[in-house]
């Protein structure tokens, strides 16, 4: 069976995929998530997660996945609203990769800079994006974390290391953004967050798993990771709690 994965939960649909479909946007509470690959776009094909708001559902202008990711060269992410849509796109304008954002006048650049800046996230109340990026001199070329403000344009850095940041998801409160960081000593990766005012961080370890994305917050302590067993086992969805580690499938 297929899933598609959210902040809140994993959605699946009921059926067994069909042959064709079009590309979906699933919308539960608040939380915007687009899907991988094509899925129906019917409610009556599609089983929410138990105990959250109801689930609907809306749609992109194409008709398929790969004409989404050809367009945008990366996973476009909706607003809180719905209106705009952030997405990164290989440009070699400003830098190599260039973040911009979609709305009803068209395409903007946003937080222009040498480098590569990928990955958006949106704050939930639309008014900043996190974000991944080497336009950091002293990073050492490594990705590290950003926010821009999407009105300003004015960006703020989050972090400042030589490790790999990456796959920032921003709390559903605002006040935190999730984060896989690599270390550049070839160290098992971490699972992290920081305060959006980078004033505070904390990393936790997964022994014997190996850490692939962060698919969003479950809850104020806990994140949904795609994780990989180091001996080659299961890959899958885990919950993980931010403060001690403790995880489960």
């Amino acid at each position: 069976m297929g899933q598609a994965l959210q902040a809140a939960g994993v959605v699946s649909w009921r059926n067994q995929e069909p042959q064709e479909a079009e590309f979906a946007l699933i919308e539960i509470g608040t939380n915007h998530i687009t899907t991988e690959r094509d899925l129906p776009l019917r409610l009556r094909d599609w089983e929410g997660p138990q105990g959250r708001a109801p689930l609907k559902l809306g749609r992109m202008r194409v008709s398929s996945w790969q004409l989404a990711t050809d367009s945008f060269s990366g996973h476009p992410i909706p607003d809180p609203s719905g209106r705009y849509w952030a997405f990164s796109r290989r440009t070699n304008v400003n830098g190599p990769t260039e973040l911009l954002v979609r709305g009803p006048g068209g395409d903007r650049f946003i937080a222009p800079a040498k480098g590569d800046d990928v990955d958006p996230s949106w704050a939930p109340d639309g008014t900043a994006i996190a974000f991944t990026t080497t336009r950091y001199p002293d990073g050492g070329g490594t990705f590290d974390l950003a926010v821009v403000d999407v009105r300003t344009g004015k960006v703020r850095r989050l972090t400042a290391t030589r490790d790999a940041e990456w796959y920032p998801r921003w709390s559903p409160d605002g006040s935190r953004i999730a984060f896989v960081r690599r270390p550049e000593t070839l160290a098992p990766d971490q699972l992290c967050w920081v305060t959006v005012d980078a004033t505070r961080e904390r990393c936790v370890s997964l022994p014997g798993l190996e850490i692939g994305n962060v698919v969003g917050w479950a809850d104020p302590q806990t994140v949904l990771v795609i994780t990989g067993e180091s001996s080659g086992g299961r890959t899958g969805l885990r919950r993980v709690n931010l403060s001690d580690g403790s995880n489960q499938l």
